[in-house]
């Protein structure tokens, strides 16, 4: 490719990567090409072993002349490397793929940058020990660093945000019965403290997830995205069951709380939006 990709639009088939260059006159779509750069993870992940849709392309980035791929497979706990992932990243001038460290996490699933470092969540923590993470490059070492600091033993992270003024928001996964399942950080992704979500004046508190305790290890909450809009910020929370037992909660939390949550920076609390 002659100069770097200045637009990337990724196809994924068949779990090939693929992505259009810019063209040398232009954006003009009629000159751009496809080119299929491969799939980075097939020498260690074969077809029909068990493993083949740790293969697959969750996200894609550009950064400092490489272009990062996230990849694994968090839905069924495998990881993409004898439970592991890799960080994958693509080099422009070489047209090789480069493997630069491998993470006790069951997938990659987003990029982002804080104060123009580039970050990737904990999806799903491979052993205890690793809960609490997501991972930062450092550009002066030029190194891949674990930032420990997540609040309440959380095994899953779906999401990263900085905001318009600095705020770093995390969005969560937590399990039994735990309805924190969103942490900011005032600080650069230093420390992070939870906040609460909040709907026509009712703060959600755990005992409104666990039906007053009767459900405590059944109930899971989920922010899976936080995204900025015309300087504000937002945020999703849903609530899932395990077992059928829950179940019945489950349809009765998501009707009463599930939904588009927006960050009320006066009162650090993310008030009800729009939803069922």
């Amino acid at each position: 490719m002659k100069r770097f990709l200045s637009l990337i639009l990724v196809i994924v088939m068949c779990a090939s990567l693929f992505v259009f260059a810019k063209a040398e006159d232009g954006y003009n779509a009629v000159n751009c090409k496809i080119t299929n750069l491969g799939i980075p993870t097939s020498k260690i992940i074969t077809v029909g072993g068990g493993y083949d849709y740790a293969r697959s392309v969750w996200d894609i980035t550009a950064y400092e002349g490489r272009i990062y791929i996230g990849s694994g497979d968090y839905n069924t706990n495998s990881g993409s490397h004898y439970g592991r992932s890799n960080i994958w990243c693509y080099l422009p001038s070489s047209g090789k793929w480069d493997m630069e460290k491998n993470v006790p996490e069951e997938a990659i699933n987003r990029f982002r940058l804080i104060d123009g470092d580039l970050c990737f969540v904990g999806m799903d923590a491979m052993g205890t020990s690793q809960y609490e993470n997501y991972f930062r490059y450092n550009r002066e070492t030029k190194k891949w660093a674990t930032k420990h600091v997540l609040p309440n033993f959380v095994m899953h992270n779906f999401d990263l945000l900085q905001s318009y003024d600095g705020t770093v928001f995390a969005g969560l996964g937590t399990n039994d019965g735990d309805c924190d399942s969103m942490a900011v950080s005032y600080d650069g992704g230093e420390t992070f403290v939870n906040v609460p979500f909040r709907r026509d004046g009712h703060v959600l508190v755990d005992s409104d997830v666990t039906d007053g305790g009767k459900y405590p290890k059944e109930i899971y909450c989920r922010t899976y995205n936080v995204f900025e809009y015309k300087g504000n910020v937002y945020a999703t929370w849903v609530a899932y069951c395990e077992t059928s037992a829950g179940t019945a909660l489950c349809n009765s939390l998501n009707s009463k709380f599930s939904g588009l949550y927006i960050w009320n920076k006066e009162e650090r609390v993310f008030d009800f939006y729009c939803g069922d």
